[in-house]
Order: structure tokens, then sequence, then C-alpha cells
């Protein structure tokens, strides 16, 4: 550097080095920021939230343990990737969301595997986290992947889907219609099912479908009012529905898709989902179902896809029973005996003894897949002594008679139809002696032998006598019982349990009814318009030899809705005669809750009673979502969003109060465990110091409020005009939102 420049033209090139060097780190931010957006806009990237979510770190994957320690920490590493992993180009997360689909099949064939047993807990919630997040990342990616003519394909398939099955049933019912398949020509039968293996080509099949649904319209024009009922039956009514569906398709118009707007939408989405999953609010789920028709009006498909994924995943049935043919049958048991004299006349002989029945009654499921198919059934045993006497000889028989009468059941969920009783006799009579005028004489054992060979030749006379004699004695009496029982069902289980769901709210939307050659299924979808539902149900749980109920958090959340707690002040006595009010509705009875803790549970309670001053009278339940519930991880969430009202102290503003439970079966007790209660604000708090008392007033008034219980397993059930029949609750699970409690 030269030692004569300038110091005032020092200062300048420093000026300049600096303004350059500012200029060109401008331009690497500048450059950078683009990279950034650039980044963000690739498939999931800025979509998808910048973190793990809860549940899905490394530290749950980890508790698997073991010789899964390598798999659970590559599937931890592979799930941060998807979320946070800011390299990866567009067939790089297709990629890994087709890895984790990979490590999903295999927890799926582990839950599937006895030998996994004591994984299967862990396995079915990080299961259940897990693949919610994965098909929801793959419905997105195939959002923006649709391409025109494959949507168009896709609605017209579907169309024509619902018009195969629609003619499918239509033709099953006319089956049971004397002459009934005689009206498929005029819907044009033939016609239409070969049109619709060509959907695609709506050309083609649009005539056809036009033509039928111009007949199904001009019912109303027939002459015959017979003819216009029959038209108008729900079979012929669903096919209507389907062809108008795939005009529908035809007519469908796929509209350019503004990219950036649906990524925005797609945004909006996510964060709906991740905070319903965190925390089940009702404000959650109606902004989820919100995004979600956002979302359909900017999709090539009109949101298909994206729906069928709500559906399949938070929309589903947040309901099933399973029941076995053994525990259906524990229900309706009766076993009855009865004896009494022969007196009968075969051809010319004079019958003359004694007979003793015993029969069971039980229930028989039979596979259908669209709705419970059951035979209420009447098992029994004839045993029979008897004298056949003719004026030339008395011939001795034992009888051992066995009968099934049949009263095939349909139940649709709804309402149950009966079909005629059927009797199938297998008889059995067994020649013992005779004897015969000649007893006594020379020729008294030849005569004897020639009467039983006579009889015996008569044997196939003698059982279709038994046969018929059994079927008059069985048939009348087993059709007018059953015929009442079920009647009598059927108006319980309408004008009664159905009438009290109603009241209560939560009478299900939709109700879906299966049997097996061993179990009969029901699920149902209980909520209301802005209300979200059920997730696929645990499979990998036993269905057992009894039955298993399994209810899902979002069924108990809106039945909690429906109960009056919000922004009521209520103290413990009113908030439990609330719950037997609201319970006794549906319940049909008085129902009453027991307001008292085990002797245990009271003495603790008497240890630990809070100074005066401290103690807080009642809760002031909030506007919104005041009790919810969770199931996850083997423990019942009870969640509580409300204020204390004090006995002469400030009130305790609004807090979130969760009490864990837990519930084990010890022998013919449930044991009820309450864990540390957790207790945070709602809004901003005022002082940390009194936070902390507020936490510490609000815990042990809810302890002494729920203590630790011991109850029967035992429930009774009440049958008319017999005795009750007695279950026990066997296991009790809470898992990936669902609560799942077995009973024998």
């Amino acid at each position: 550097m030269n030692a004569n420049m300038n110091p005032r033209r020092i200062f300048s090139l420093c000026l300049t080095m600096i303004f350059c060097t500012l200029m060109a780190a401008s331009a690497g931010w500048a450059f950078q920021d683009d990279e950034e957006s650039e980044l963000e806009e690739v498939g999931l990237r800025g979509i998808l939230e910048y973190e793990v979510p809860d549940g899905l770190t490394d530290d749950d994957f980890s508790e698997l343990g073991g010789s899964w320690e390598e798999w659970s920490a590559s599937v931890a590493e592979e799930t941060l990737a998807l979320y946070e992993d800011e390299e990866l180009d567009l067939p790089a997360q297709r990629e890994l969301l087709t890895k984790l689909q990979g490590r999903l099949d295999v927890m799926e064939k582990s839950l599937a595997d006895a030998r996994y047993k004591t994984l299967h807990e862990t396995l079915t919630t990080l299961h259940g986290r897990l693949s919610r997040r994965v098909a929801l990342a793959t419905a997105i990616l195939d959002a923006f992947d649709m391409k025109p003519e494959d949507v168009k394909g896709k609605k017209l398939e579907a169309g024509a889907a619902g018009v195969t099955d629609a003619l499918s049933s239509l033709e099953a019912d006319l089956k049971e219609v004397p002459n009934g398949t005689a009206w498929l020509p005029y819907v044009r039968a033939e016609d239409l099912g070969a049109s619709m293996q060509a959907a695609t080509d709506s050309e083609a099949a649009l005539p056809v479908v036009q033509d039928v649904l111009k007949r199904l319209g001009g019912r109303t024009t027939l002459e015959s009012d017979v003819q216009k009922e029959f038209l108008s039956q729900p079979a012929f009514l669903a096919l209507e529905t389907a062809l108008n569906g795939y005009v529908d398709a035809t007519a469908f118009e796929v509209k350019p898709v503004d990219e950036q707007k649906l990524r925005e939408q797609l945004v909006e989405l996510v964060e709906a989902v991740e905070q319903y999953e965190s925390s089940n609010l009702d404000a959650d789920a109606a902004r989820m179902l919100k995004s979600v028709e956002l979302v359909s009006e900017s999709t090539l498909d009109g949101g298909d896809q994206i729906r069928a994924l709500v559906a399949k995943r938070y929309l589903n049935y947040n309901l099933h029973v399973f029941a076995s043919e053994q525990f259906l049958s524990k229900l309706v048991h009766e076993e009855r005996q009865e004896s009494g004299k022969v007196n009968d006349q075969l051809d010319e002989a004079r019958v003359y003894g004694s007979q003793s029945t015993t029969a069971v009654i039980s229930i028989d499921t039979k596979p259908s897949n669209d709705v419970g198919l059951i035979n209420l059934t009447l098992n029994g045993r004839t045993q029979s002594r008897t004298s056949a006497v003719t004026s030339r000889a008395t011939i001795f028989a034992q009888g051992d008679h066995r009968f099934r009468a049949a009263r095939p059941v349909i139940f649709d969920g709804t309402s149950l139809q009966m079909k005629p009783v059927t009797v199938d006799v297998t008889p059995r009579n067994s020649i013992t002696g005779a004897s015969t005028t000649y007893d006594g004489g020379l020729f008294a054992g030849t005569a004897r032998r020639r009467a039983m060979s006579i009889a015996n030749s008569r044997r196939a006379r003698s059982n279709a006598h038994t046969r018929r004699r059994i079927r008059e004695r069985v048939l009348p009496e087993f059709e007018a019982e059953s015929e009442k029982a079920m009647l009598d069902a059927d108006e319980a289980l309408q004008q009664r349990f159905h009438a009290r769901l109603k009241e209560a709210g939560v009478f299900p939307k939709k109700t879906s009814v299966a049997t097996s050659e061993s179990h009969m299924r029901l699920s149902s979808r209980i909520l209301d318009d802005g209300e979200l539902a059920g997730d696929l149900r645990n499979s990998a749980l036993p269905l057992g030899s009894g039955a298993a109920l399994h209810l899902h958090e979002s069924l108990l959340n809106n039945a909690l809705s429906r109960m009056n707690f919000a922004g009521r002040t209520m103290t413990d006595d009113e908030i439990r005669e609330e719950l037997e009010r609201f319970v006794s509705v549906i319940a049909g009875k008085e129902i009453s809750f027991d307001s008292e803790a085990d002797a245990s549970s009271e003495t603790a309670a008497a240890d630990e009673q809070p100074p005066a001053e401290e103690g807080a009278k009642a809760l002031v339940f909030a506007d919104k979502d005041p009790v919810r519930v969770r199931f996850e991880g083997g423990v019942i969430e009870l969640i509580i969003r409300a204020g204390f009202v004090r006995e002469g102290q400030d009130d305790i503003p609004a807090q979130v109060v969760t009490v864990p439970l837990t519930y084990t079966i010890d022998g013919d007790k449930a044991i009820v465990k309450r864990g540390r209660i957790r207790v945070s604000p709602i809004g901003a708090v005022e002082s940390t110091t009194k936070q902390i008392a507020f936490a510490g007033i609000i815990g042990r008034k809810m302890e002494r409020s729920i203590p630790d219980r011991t109850r029967d397993t035992n429930i009774d059930i009440e049958r008319t005009d017999q005795e009750n029949v007695t279950i026990a609750i066997t296991d009790i699970k809470a898992l990936n939102g669902w609560l799942t409690v077995w009973v024998e």
C-alpha cells in the first residue's frame, strides 16, 4: 500500500468494498430466497408442517425395542425426512412414501402374527398415526399429478360400477318375486349390463342409460296402480339413482387447476387435520370439513380422492359390534322339557306309550355381506317308548328322534324381517321286541320273529308318520312364538330404542350389518353436521367367542356434545344428574351412578380434605367442547374445559384439565386407576405463581371427584318372561382412538 495515500481515499475505498460486499451478499440472499421459494413449491414441501407430528418421533418408534431397534430407527428417520428434508424433489417424495407404505405393510403383517403379540398395542398405535399421514400425503401428491383424461375415465368407471351394483341387486330382488324376472327386459338389463362393461365409451352407453331412465321415470303414466307401486320399490329407485349418477359423470367437465390456490387450500387442510389429531375439538373438525370442500373445488377430480381419504380415515363408522354365534345364542337361550303320553293310530295298529322332549333355542348365523342373516333355531330331541297293538301282535319300540326348526331373520340395522319357518326331522325308530297270540305255544318264537320282520319292513312308513307328527307338534308352536318374539323385538327396536337414540341425538346416520358362519357385525356412524366420525378399526384385535364393542372417541365426543354441559355452572351432583339423565334416555330406564367412592377411596379422601377457603364448589364449563375424551396408549383421557367457582375466594379462570384413567380386569372386578392429573390454562396467565396454585387446587378437587374405583364386571341383561342373562367384561383396551370392550 502507498504510504502517502490520502486517508479520505482509504476511507472511500473501504466504503466501496463494504458496499460491494453487501451487494454480493444481498444478491446471494436473494438467490437463496428464490431457491427456498422454489423448494417450498415442490410437492409436499410447504404443505406439510415442518415438524414431525407428536407420536411419530424417534422416541415413539424406539418403544418397539429389542430386535426392532434398527428397523424402528429407520422408520423414524424416514418419517422425519417426510416432514423436514428440504432437498427431496417430487420423485424422491414419491419414493419415500412408497418406503413408508412398505413399513406400514410390515406392521400389518406383524399385527396378524401371534409371535409379536406383546408388541401389538404399540404397533397398533404407531400404525394408526403413520398410516393416516402417509395416506394424506399420497392424496396431496396425487392432486397435482392428475390428468384430465384419467379423471374423466375414473368418473365414468365409478358411475358404471354404481349402475352394475344396482342392477345386480335388482336382479337378485326380482328372483325372489314370482315372475319378477319378467321385468328385466323392461329395464333393458342385458343391454344395460353390456354398456357398462365399456363405461368409458359414454357415446355408446348414454342412449341405453337415457332410455332406461325414461322408462323408469314414466312409471307415473302407467294405468295399473300395481305396476306403479312395483316400479317404485327401493331396488328400482336405486337403479334410477345410479343411472342418474352415470349421466352426471358423462357431463362432468375437467377444469384447469390453479396450482397456487390449491396449494394454499391444502396447507389449510393439513393444518386442520393436524390440529384435530392433537385436540379433537369441534372447531377443528368443522375447519377440516370446510377445507375439504375448498380443496374439492380446486382439484381436477372435484375432490373425489381427497373426499375418499377423509371418508375412510375421519368419517368412517365409529361404532362396531361383533357378536359370535355363541354369544347371540346365550342372549336368546331357552331350554324346554316336556313329557306326555302317546296315544296314536298307525294303519291298523293302536300305538300307546310315553315320550319326552328336550329342546334348546339358539342362533345360527349365515354368510351375508349386505344384511345380517340369522336363523332363530329350535334344536330338539324326542325319546319315546311305545307299544303298537293289533289283533294278532304287539310291537315294542323305542324312538330317538332329532328335529330342527329354523326361522330365518333378516336384520338390516334398523328393522327385522322374518321368513317362513322350516322344520327338519330325523326320525329313528328301533324295534325292541314283540308279543303275539302264539306266545306260550310251540310257534311263539317263529311268530315273534315274523311280527318283528313285518314291523321292520314297515319302518319307512313308521318314520314318515313320526316325522309328520313331530312337524305337526313343533311347527305351529315355534312359528307362533318366534313370530311374536321377532315382532316384539322389532317394535322395541324401532319404536322405543330408535326413539330414545333420536331423543338423545345419537341416532346413527348410517348402519351396516353383515354375518359370517360364526359372527355378526353391526357398524354405525354417529355424527351431526360439522362433526367427524371414525377411522379404520384396529383390525388386529381378536373377535373371540363372546362379543366385542369398538367405540371410537368421536362417538363419545359427539355424544358429549349433546349433553347439557356447555356454558353451565354445575356442582358435582348436578353433573352426575345430567349424566344419569342422558344415559337413562338411551337405556330406556332409570340409571343411577354411585356417587360414593370405594371405602378405601373414601378414607383417603377424608384424610386429604382441602382447607375450606380453597375448595372449588362448582365448575363453569366452557361454551365449546366442555368435556372430551381420548383413547390412546392404553389410557382413557377425560378432558374438561372449565373454570372453577370458589367459596369466598376469587374464581379460578378457565383451565384444561386432563384426567388419565386406566382399566384393568382382575377376575370378576374391573379396577379403574386415575393417573397424574394435568392442568393448563386457557388463554394468557396473569401470574405464574397463581397458576401453579390453581393447578394444585384443581388437581386435589379432581382427585376427590374421580377416585380410583373397583367395579363388578358382571352385567345383567333383562329378558321378557325369561331369566336374566349375565355377561361379564373380560378385557378393555384404549388404542389409536378406539376403546374396545370384550364380553363373554
